[in-house]
């Protein structure tokens, strides 16, 4: 059996554009890969910042609200107020200390205090009335619990992702496949026109 050169190098060059082809998608898909990964971190840092910036605006609107009632020098309204802030899931403990450091009111969650093993992070927003300085709320927050409900929707979002990224790999597939049909199917018509 006898192979013509012209023969061998057609199926040089289809070898050739196949595997180009072929290298071209594992880089897509690569680059495709390195996109998603930078989106998720991106998105969880995100999601965690504002979970943060959330968290300062409970411990300024508490420190707004105590600020009245330490003018008033109402116990009860201080009292009454830590326990609505201890209302928030994520916050361990809160207490509301005069301008110098004294404890005025205290509360913390049933059974819960603030100890080493624990993740958690200790706010304190001063109480100020116009130039001075009435006292200190310190917060202190549970980082576990402020930051389950941005990981559980970060983890949602990308099991959705994860498939959007499959179908999309598919989808380029069948179109590939498609095209190539459609472009075998037409220099097969031109082949048997020339004849």
């Amino acid at each position: 059996m006898k192979i013509e050169s012209h023969h061998v190098i057609s199926i040089i060059q289809v070898v050739y554009r196949r595997t180009r082809r072929f290298i071209v998608a594992l880089l897509l898909i690569l680059l495709i890969e390195q996109l998603w990964t930078s989106m998720q971190a991106n998105s969880l840092e995100a999601l965690r910042q504002h979970s943060h910036q959330l968290l300062q605006l409970t411990s300024q609107q508490t420190a707004l609200s105590a600020r009245a009632l330490m003018m008033n020098n109402d116990q009860d309204g201080l009292q009454q107020l830590v326990e609505q802030t201890l209302q928030h899931p994520y916050i361990i403990s809160a207490s509301i200390r005069n301008n110098y450091g004294q404890l005025l009111v205290s509360s913390s969650s049933e059974g819960e205090q603030p100890n080493a093993d624990r993740a958690s992070t200790v706010l304190v927003e001063t109480i100020i009335d116009e130039q001075r300085n009435l006292g200190f709320l310190q917060l202190v927050v549970d980082n576990t619990r402020l930051l389950e409900s941005p990981n559980k929707t970060h983890a949602y979002l990308s099991y959705f992702g994860q498939f959007l990224l499959a179908f999309a790999v598919l989808a380029g597939i069948f179109i590939a496949i498609t095209f190539n049909r459609w472009r075998y199917r037409l220099s097969n018509n031109r082949l048997a026109n020339n004849r």
